[in-house]
């Protein structure tokens, strides 16, 4: 999301709210689910109806989460923020650079920013519990953060779990840290992954599956440990045909060392 590019919400003509939560609305026709399903756990069905039938527009951290649950990049609509909103992005921005750079400290959790519910309780409480189990591995932490926000979950994804991609990377991230931490456990979260690679390839439109299919079909290779080395390879070369129609790169090294590997082992 560019954020240097955002708007305030006052700026935008109610013409313009309500045409957005028309089209909503039609993207979740289209994707087969009803408003209590895309709803749960984010925000009641009515706040949602007034969004799509009046354009009462949530804030934009719901609104990105509704996009994503019916398969939609989450910038389909011109990122709309508030100040506060804003700042929390920035902020949320901030801690994953340090998060991947391993420089996260005490003081970041204590700050106002990390104890704030002041933008939305559920999500934001959802990335703090998370990234702090995360650097823990205190794995219940991290599942009890995906719980927040996908439907049905620790049980196996359906067809109508509207799960967003950034609620499948929290699962996937949990899952790598469990298996990196437990491999023995590799057949009781087997059903689980299967279940997000079929969630991916079935319910998302191949610009979103690119994001996160390659994520889950490594995960998948490098963890299954007794499972059908065939099986590996169907996932691992869906993964490769898809960044290749798409033209992207990212993941793809770890793709082909999969493959390659697992062409080894069949071998």
């Amino acid at each position: 999301m560019g954020m240097l590019s955002c708007m305030l919400y006052g700026e935008i003509p109610l013409k313009t709210k309500k045409a957005m939560g028309r089209a909503y609305a039609d993207m979740r026709r289209e994707y087969g689910v009803s408003q209590e399903a895309v709803a749960e756990k984010l925000l009641t069905q009515r706040a949602l109806s007034n969004f799509e039938q009046n354009g009462e527009l949530p804030c934009w951290l719901v609104i990105s989460a509704l996009l994503r649950r019916v398969g939609k990049n989450a910038d389909y609509f011109v990122p709309v923020l508030s100040k506060g909103e804003y700042e929390y992005l920035n902020w949320k921005n901030e801690m994953l650079l340090k998060l991947q750079k391993e420089s996260v400290t005490a003081e970041d959790w204590e700050s106002g920013m990390a104890k704030s519910e002041g933008i939305h309780p559920v999500l934001q409480r959802q990335f703090v519990t998370f990234w702090k189990g995360f650097l823990s591995d205190d794995i219940s932490a991290m599942q009890r953060a995906v719980a927040m926000t996908v439907p049905g979950y620790p049980g196996v994804l359906s067809e109508k779990s509207c799960a967003g991609t950034e609620e499948l990377a929290y699962l996937l991230i949990c899952m790598e840290r469990k298996l990196q931490l437990y491999p023995e456990t590799w057949a009781e979260e087997k059903p689980m992954l299967e279940s997000v690679l079929h969630y991916i390839e079935t319910c998302y439109q191949k610009d979103e599956q690119v994001k996160i299919y390659y994520r889950a079909a490594c995960i998948y290779g490098t963890y299954m440990i007794g499972a059908d080395p065939c099986q590996k390879l169907v996932y691992y070369h869906k993964a490769l045909d898809l960044h290749r129609e798409m033209a992207i790169l990212t993941g793809i090294e770890d793709v082909l060392r999969g493959i390659i590997m697992e062409s080894e082992n069949w071998a």
